[in-house]
């Protein structure tokens, strides 16, 4: 499994996370312009041809749509949410989550509280895990961000 970028703009890809003119990137809005850049494209298929997996976790929305789109195989969030339920901009739309799900693709939980719904006597995790069996796909934990 790979990533094609982190919290960063490189030669691959834009993240979702757009540091505002302070350099503050927490709370983002979701990055939906920017996506895989040319090389992103080509990085990807050959990926694909060496059976290594893509994963969305830090990808723009965008970036998330353009895999989901020319991808020939499954793909993996390593670690992301349901946005439903924490809006972080990492963390996954219900629409994202069910293409990922159709697929084939494995979504891993994330452990770090900006991701999760940290209301007192709430217990977040399992609400992520979609106890009603929809719109959540295959979870895995992870405790990395």
């Amino acid at each position: 499994m790979m990533t094609l970028t982190w919290n960063h703009e490189n030669e691959l890809a834009s993240p979702n996370v757009v540091p505002e003119p302070t350099d503050a990137i927490w709370p983002c809005q979701p990055n939906t312009k920017t996506g895989l850049k040319e090389k992103g494209f080509e990085f990807l298929a050959e990926m694909e041809r060496l059976h290594i997996i893509a994963d969305v976790s830090h990808l723009s929305d965008k970036g998330f749509w353009d895999i989901a789109e020319h991808s020939t195989r499954p793909f993996a969030a390593s670690h992301s949410n349901c946005r439903a339920l924490a809006p972080h901009c990492r963390n996954l739309t219900d629409e994202m989550i069910r293409a990922m799900a159709e697929r084939g693709g494995l979504v891993g939980l994330n452990y770090c509280a900006g991701f999760l719904d940290n209301q007192p006597g709430n217990e977040p995790l399992p609400q992520h895990c979609g106890p009603d069996g929809k719109a959540r796909g295959p979870l895995q934990a992870s405790g990395r961000h």
